[in-house]
């Protein structure tokens, strides 16, 4: 059995969550002095600690131990790729079909309202309710962007009673970058989820999504900032 589904299969919520990267440009380096369990591009993998992904809930090529199904579908392009719910649940029954023995984290929703923001799409927590009826049971994802640690909490609170199972938060970011709701909102996550990933907004130039914040967990020079200093000490 692969060691980080051994993990998860084994925890208990009085453990502290499993800790990994969101990495939006791969850089191993950054998994090494983070000391993170797991991380994850936006894509398909198959190296030692990266789950991957099917981003539009495709069917994957393999059956992996763990796989990331869905990416803020509650969202628009290029934030998130949309499926409803209604999809999402004949999307997801299809890849249990095909791979009845990989972990699934599905969703991965936005905490925001889409139609306040974008015009499109919509509220996690309601994507999150009308998806959950009639499926076996499996973990969720739901990713959360605040300048306050409450508001985050707030919300996945939301959708973690809306779900009434195991949660991950599989994208999350403090856009301030004031480590102490930086370290509030980590440690509610570490009491609260099986797993979280911090964005490392190690970004695209150019790219649509790109965040106009600095973020970074590790300075271009390789060293730590002092959010990639709380990461890593942190309750772990």
């Amino acid at each position: 059995m692969n060691l980080l589904l051994f993990i998860v299969l084994t925890f208990s919520m009085s453990d502290p969550a499993l800790r990994g990267l969101a990495m939006a440009t791969q850089n191993l380096k950054d998994v090494a002095l983070l000391q993170v369990d797991f991380y994850y591009t936006w894509g398909w993998c198959d190296a030692p600690r990266c789950v991957p992904m099917v981003r539009a809930m495709q069917l994957p090529p393999t059956c992996p131990p763990m796989l990331l199904v869905g990416n803020e579908p509650n969202a628009i392009e290029p934030y998130g790729a949309p499926v409803t719910p209604r999809e999402a649940q004949m999307k997801v029954g299809a890849i249990q079909l095909k791979c009845p023995n990989t972990y699934l984290i599905v969703g991965n929703v936005s905490a925001d309202d889409w139609v306040s923001v974008g015009g499109k799409g919509g509220s996690g927590l309601e994507w999150i309710k009308r998806y959950k009826v009639g499926l076996p049971r499996h973990a969720i994802g739901a990713h959360c962007y605040s300048n306050y640690a409450a508001w985050c909490i707030s919300r996945l609170r939301e959708i973690k009673l809306a779900w009434g199972g195991e949660m991950w938060v599989t994208e999350f970011a403090i856009l301030s970058g004031n480590v102490r709701e930086f370290r509030i909102l980590t440690n509610w996550l570490d009491r609260n989820t099986v797993g979280y990933a911090a964005y490392t907004n190690r970004q695209v130039k150019g790219a649509g999504y790109t965040l106009p914040y600095d973020l970074d967990l590790i300075n271009a020079d390789g060293i730590l900032s002092a959010l990639g200093k709380e990461y890593m000490h942190g309750d772990h």
